[in-house]
C-alpha cells in the first residue's frame, strides 16, 4: 500500500510539473500564432458563416483582454490599499505583505483568505499589539472589494450585470470548486457575446 501511494504521489507530482512547464509554452504559441490559428479555424467553416465566426472570435479576444485588465486593476488596488493601511498602522514589512496580497488576488476566495491569514500571522509573530485593527481593516476592505469594486470592474469589463456575476461565481464554485469560480465570469461573458452575435445575425437576415 505504501508503495502504491508513493507511486500515485510521484505520478501526480510529475503531472503537476508537466502542467507548469507546458502552460508557459502553450501561452507563448497562442500569443505568437493566435491570429493564424483563428484564421485556420475560420477557414474550416462554410463561407457564409465565416464573418460571423470571425466576429465572435474577435469579441472573445476583446472580452478576455478586458477581464484580465480588471483582475490587474483589482490586484493593483489591493497593493495600494494594503500598503497604505499597513504602513499607517505600523505593521512591519508593509510592502512585502501588500505585494503578496496583490499576487494572491488572482486566486478567487482562497488567495485573499491566505493573504489575510499571512498578514495576521506576520503581525502577531513580529509583536504587533493591535491585531484587531488589522482584522477590522481586512474585513472592511474585503467587503468593499467583493461587493463594490470587484463587481463594478468585472461588470464594466465583461459587460454583464454585477448580480449575474455574483450568481455565476456561486454556481461555478458548486460545479467545479475554485477553478469554476475563476472561470465562471469569462464563461458567462463569452456565452453572452456569442448570443449577442447570433441575435444580430438573425436580425440582419430577417
Amino acid at each position: 500500500p505504501m508503495l502504491g501511494e508513493a507511486g500515485w504521489g510521484i505520478l501526480s507530482g510529475i503531472g503537476s510539473l508537466l502542467m507548469v512547464v507546458l502552460i508557459p509554452i502553450l501561452a507563448f504559441f497562442f500569443l505568437k500564432d493566435g491570429a493564424e490559428m483563428r484564421e485556420g479555424v475560420v477557414e474550416t467553416v462554410e463561407p457564409g458563416q465565416r464573418k460571423l465566426v470571425n466576429d465572435i472570435f474577435l469579441d472573445l479576444h476583446l472580452l478576455l483582454a478586458q477581464y484580465i485588465r480588471a483582475l490587474v486593476i483589482l490586484a493593483f488596488a489591493t497593493l495600494v490599499f494594503y500598503f497604505v493601511a499597513l504602513m499607517v498602522m505600523g505593521v512591519q514589512f508593509p510592502i512585502l505583505l501588500a505585494g503578496i496580497a496583490a499576487v494572491l488576488e488572482f486566486i478567487p476566495v482562497v488567495g485573499p483568505l491566505a493573504a489575510s491569514v499571512a498578514i495576521v500571522l506576520v503581525a502577531g509573530f513580529t509583536g504587533y499589539a493591535h491585531i484587531l485593527w488589522i482584522v477590522t481593516f481586512l474585513v472592511i476592505y474585503r467587503i468593499f472589494q467583493d461587493y463594490v469594486l470587484s463587481p463594478y470592474l468585472m461588470s464594466s469589463g465583461v459587460e454583464i450585470h454585477p448580480l449575474l456575476m455574483l450568481f455565476g461565481v456561486l454556481a461555478g464554485e458548486r460545479i467545479a470548486g475554485v477553478p469554476g469560480m475563476f472561470f465562471s465570469v469569462p464563461v458567462i461573458a463569452g456565452l453572452r457575446v456569442i448570443l449577442v452575435r447570433l441575435r444580430r445575425r438573425r436580425r440582419a437576415l430577417a
